[in-house]
């Protein structure tokens, strides 16, 4: 066994453990529903969309679905455009302030804004997390070898109210653990850069001098079609 899976044990042991305990969780998935519902109406409490739709914390499952119908983007934009303009009670009780506003990526129309809470940074984080735990329980390479992460800009601008405006990759890759971020090739920056040309020129040669490159990440895939073309470039 080489000396990167030896350091490498203690990581793999988390990593099982932490699955061990999603799987367990996953058989009361209806407790674990309720508490995320608790969670998400807490962070609304009081605000204007809350009061809108009746929501209200301590609501139950079945009232929430009887009061709230199914909704698209344009339904929520107007209560979006006023959070990012300052109004922050539009959408989120004031111990819940957005932190983030994630662009999207690879949807069609013009750009949509996702508010980012601290909380559901969290659960972006705990997901991506767990993607990777059970990834690695049918790639067992993959907690050992470099991975090429292709993210977004985590600061593209300023909302008016003063919240960065990014890429929630970008953001998540940021502020992964240590054990986790030395498995990445690219640091948060290089998907900062604005230059296009210069921005993909450095990560096909930041890939090319990794001797052990096992895995491209991206959250959209049409990143690859450039990515691929800067390759042949070189």
């Amino acid at each position: 066994m080489n000396r990167h899976k030896i350091l490498g044990l203690p990581l793999l042991f988390w990593v099982r453990q932490g699955l061990r305990r999603y799987q367990v969780a996953a058989k009361n998935y209806q407790c674990y529903q309720q508490q995320a519902l608790q969670q998400a109406l807490q962070v609304v409490a009081g605000s204007d969309l809350a009061r809108y739709y009746g929501l209200f914390p301590g609501q139950r499952s079945g009232p929430f679905q009887a009061e709230v119908p199914i909704l698209n983007y344009q339904d929520l934009e107007p209560y979006i455009v006023r959070t990012m303009q300052g109004d922050f009670g539009a959408m989120f009780a004031p111990e819940h302030p957005p932190v983030y506003f994630a662009t999207t990526s690879g949807t069609t129309g013009p750009t949509k804004y996702i508010p980012v809470t601290r909380m559901s940074q969290s659960q972006y984080q705990k997901s991506w997390i767990l993607w990777g735990m059970a990834l690695s329980q049918y790639d067992h390479e993959f907690l050992f070898q470099k991975i090429l992460n292709l993210t977004g800009s985590t600061r593209e601008w300023e909302a008016q109210c003063g919240v960065p405006v990014g890429s929630i990759t970008g953001l998540l890759a940021q502020n992964l653990s240590p054990w986790l971020r030395h498995a990445y090739v690219l640091k948060p920056e290089v998907g900062c850069l604005q230059d296009q040309d210069q921005r993909y020129q450095l990560i096909v040669r930041l890939a090319l001098l990794c001797g052990n490159l096992h895995m491209i990440n991206t959250a959209n895939p049409s990143t690859l079609l450039p990515f691929y073309n800067y390759l042949q470039q070189d």
